[in-house]
């Protein structure tokens, strides 16, 4: 008898293949290029930073379609197969879509994007709420 080493993600791979012959993923759909994305309920807006790191802006397009935040692009590659030869290649390139719904309570028209440091930055305000005023409402009398 031997002993096996405990590994709490022993059985993972099968998992994993279990989940991809129920959504019918490809190998090649498991491997495609989607960036990583953070959403952020900040008190005053709604942030979603996108992971583009060696994507230039003009590579990418921010799109609100309705209630839906649209963020598309591509990745190009920069490998030249024909005069490199490459021991390692992991970096996906190609084509992606990410789209998100976003909350009913956000200025959808004050939308604003910014690239920094290979991350894109997009900020929805939220729309501001009306103060309300104190009304005092005079109390009539009525004779009896």
């Amino acid at each position: 008898m031997s002993l096996m080493k405990y590994s709490p993600f022993f059985g993972m791979r099968d998992l994993d293949s279990a989940f991809d012959e129920i959504f019918n993923l490809s190998p090649m759909q498991k491997f495609a290029v989607k960036p990583d994305v953070d959403i952020i309920d900040a008190e005053n807006n709604l942030r979603v930073e996108i992971e583009c790191a060696g994507m230039s802006p003009d590579d990418i397009d921010v799109t609100i379609e309705g209630r839906m935040l649209v963020i598309s692009g591509e990745k190009k590659t920069s490998r030249n197969d024909e005069q490199d030869k490459y021991l390692r290649a992991e970096r996906l390139y190609g084509k992606f879509v990410r789209s998100f719904t976003v909350p009913e309570n956000l200025d959808l028209s004050q939308a604003s994007a910014k690239a920094e440091n290979g991350v894109v930055v997009v900020t929805i305000p939220r729309e501001e709420k009306e103060v309300s005023q104190k009304l005092k409402i005079e109390i009539e009398q009525t004779k009896e």
